[in-house]
């Protein structure tokens, strides 16, 4: 088993092959996440400047590369409220 996260969509106008046999086979998990439309960006980066939307609200901890390797693994435990954002490489 395992899980694979897509953070976006794919560029182009080719459709990714997806092998659902070998997926279900090994059970494997994907999880898709869009987040926004690219048109919704000037807004929401106006909101930033204006001092409206504070993305760093969001942030629960800032971590090493290293140590943002081990709260991936500890993930299959729980997850952290906020995100876990690699600071230092």
């Amino acid at each position: 088993g395992g899980r694979m996260i897509q953070v976006g969509l794919p560029i182009g106008d080719q459709n990714p092959i997806v092998p659902m046999g070998m997926i279900a086979g090994k059970e494997l998990e994907i999880v898709g996440s869009h987040g926004c439309d690219a048109s919704d960006m000037p807004k929401i980066l106006s909101l930033v400047e204006s001092g409206k939307l504070d993305p760093k609200k969001l942030i629960e901890l800032e971590v090493t590369l290293e140590q943002g390797a081990k709260a991936l693994m500890d993930m299959d435990f729980g997850s952290p409220i906020g995100m876990v954002m690699i600071t230092q490489f």
